[in-house]
């Protein structure tokens, strides 16, 4: 970590800078020494300790590991305290960690070092461990029911890699965020279960705590390292005093997406045929039968991981987390989005028959979607009825007059006739070419769908169709002679792009659309520069909020407000 220009002048006149990395408990009980003759300032040789400890321990055997770690929280304890009650609180002040930081690293390397030792505190027993300054008598105990440390390792959510440097007001409060990750038995590609992949059995988030008490002259202080399910519990007691629980449940789909190969970005655009065993709902958490569904669809050259800052935003508010839950869809985007829909629509009604059999409950049968740019046309094949009209835009005769085997007909009509879903009552549209973009129909566009080659199963049914009913085709299959790819699709011309705005979107369902603008505020000429306006814009929506943004609204934060 980065050392306070306190600590760094601390240790250049005292000429401490080499013991503190080659002896670091010697170097704190220098430090400690100096505080009692009062030769510093306690507060800074408090900070500094901390950060020598910090510093220092990742070098060192794993019991003076776990010391040099209490010994850290033992220092910044009380003002961590006080930072995490202050709700919003950085980690950071001029690029050092505070001491609610210092605390939470701190925490994160103690998780580690008792993990690495396989310590029997992890089995439930209390264990002595000997710091610099203090002998501490640790107790770990869990409130997380079903994450336990014979099953799953935890990875401190500092540690996973962020395109923001400080995300810290997205897990403010008290306690370090990790991450459970299960132990031995983790595939190399993720098992789905029909359309449903449980992320939360093999990646969990939770929050670790670690309470000091005061102890008698010459006993062990009692540390007392808590886990707790941040999704469960708003607040933690800590001495009587309800502090606010540091969450960060984006760092699950990060972990998710570090350790597992996964149709996310581009692989997913550029190599589709490769991920389509891995089509489906993600649930970062147990289903329920209280809370009201959120899922959340992502767009071209993107996947699920992607919507880890409107996930952590809604998390954060308590009211969204207890009324509603989270799933993200993941599918590759080089597919013709006709075809995606089809995998949405069985993954969400599966989902559905699980949770709700009977279609009786009312809080499932209020799901909300929302979606990003390519996942919005998903989503708008969700949301109505489509007779025959995306039949008809490919076909110029009937299902039941054209000459297909009997398999590769029931195949086309699940990716093109379809109903609304019922239980979809709300949908956000967030940079949505319903439309088309102009983008895909230049040369660019172009020869980027020219690298995004469709599976061989869909090649082959291509090749089938043409055989047998080439000339009833028509639109942009009867013109190239082979299926469309997800890029071709969303050309303005495409005669699925064209369908698709006649489908009319079902009036129980209330709508709302984000568009961005680039900050030009010059609706309706506008485009966030991927997307114009024209295309994003639905009549009937309930309502449209234009935000100063390119393409990324779901990540822009009056997006996600």
């Amino acid at each position: 970590i980065r050392p306070r220009d306190s600590t760094k002048r601390i240790l250049d006149a005292y000429d401490l800078k080499r013991q503190a990395r080659q002896a670091p408990g010697e170097a704190i009980a220098t430090l400690d020494q100096w505080r009692v003759d009062g030769t510093e300032p306690a507060e800074e040789i408090a900070v500094a300790i901390a950060e020598v400890a910090l510093n220092g321990a990742p070098e060192q055997p794993d019991p003076v590991r776990a010391g040099l770690y209490l010994t850290a929280v033992a220092e910044v304890f009380s003002k961590a305290l006080d930072q995490a009650a202050a709700k919003g609180a950085s980690e950071f002040a001029d690029g050092s960690l505070t001491e609610r930081g210092l605390y939470v690293r701190a925490l994160e390397g103690l998780v580690d070092a008792l993990q690495d030792s396989q310590s029997e505190a992890f089995d439930g027993k209390s264990v002595t461990i000997a710091g610099p300054l203090a002998e501490y008598r640790l107790h770990w105990e869990s409130r997380a029911d079903g994450w336990k440390p014979t099953t799953y390792k935890y990875i401190g959510a500092s540690s996973v890699k962020r395109k923001k440097k400080d995300v810290a007001g997205l897990r403010s409060g008290l306690g370090a965020p990790i991450v459970a990750v299960r132990r031995g038995d983790l595939p190399e590609e993720p098992v789905i279960e029909g359309r449903l992949f449980p992320i939360y059995e093999y990646y969990y988030a939770l929050t670790a705590v670690l309470d000091l008490e005061s102890a008698d002259p010459g006993t062990p202080r009692p540390a007392n390292l808590i886990f707790v399910d941040p999704r469960q519990i708003e607040t933690f007691d800590l001495g009587g005093v309800e502090y606010p629980l540091a969450i960060d449940l984006g760092s699950q789909f990060l972990v998710l997406e570090r350790e597992t190969d996964i149709a996310f970005g581009k692989g997913g655009t550029l190599r589709s045929g490769k991920h389509i065993s891995q089509i489906g709902l993600y649930a970062p958490a147990p289903l329920r039968t209280d809370k009201i569904p959120i899922v959340l669809v992502h767009g071209l050259l993107a996947g699920p991981t992607g919507w880890f800052d409107v996930f952590e935003a809604l998390s954060l508010d308590p009211e969204i987390r207890q009324r509603f839950q989270g799933l993200a869809f993941a599918y590759p985007t080089g597919l013709p989005f006709p075809y995606s829909a089809r995998f949405l629509r069985e993954a969400l009604v599966e989902t559905m028959e699980r949770l709700d059999p009977e279609g009786a409950n009312p809080l499932l049968q209020q799901t909300v979607i929302v979606a990003h740019s390519m996942g919005g046309l998903l989503t708008r094949l969700m949301l109505g009825d489509s007779g025959l009209v995306m039949w008809n835009s490919a076909f110029s005769v009937s299902p039941e007059e054209i000459d297909l085997e009997p398999e590769d007909l029931e195949f086309v009509k699940a990716s093109v006739i379809f109903e609304s879903l019922p239980f979809i009552t709300r949908a956000v549209f967030m940079s949505v070419p319903h439309r088309g973009s102009k983008l895909a129909a230049n040369s660019v566009g172009k020869i980027g769908a020219s690298f995004v080659p469709l599976p061989k199963d869909l090649q082959a049914l291509g090749e089938r169709i043409l055989l047998s009913a080439g000339d009833d085709l028509v639109g942009d299959g009867a013109e190239r002679g082979k299926l469309p790819d997800g890029v071709q699709t969303l050309q303005p011309e495409s005669n699925l792009i064209l369908a698709l705005d006649q489908i009319e979107i079902d009036r129980r369902v209330t709508y709302h659309s984000i568009i961005g603008d680039q900050g030009k505020g010059d609706t309706p000429e506008s485009t966030d520069g991927i997307v114009a306006y024209w295309s994003s814009h639905l009549e009937g929506a309930a309502s449209e909020t234009i935000v100063p943004s390119g393409h990324g609204t779901y990540r822009d934060p009056e997006g996600i407000a």
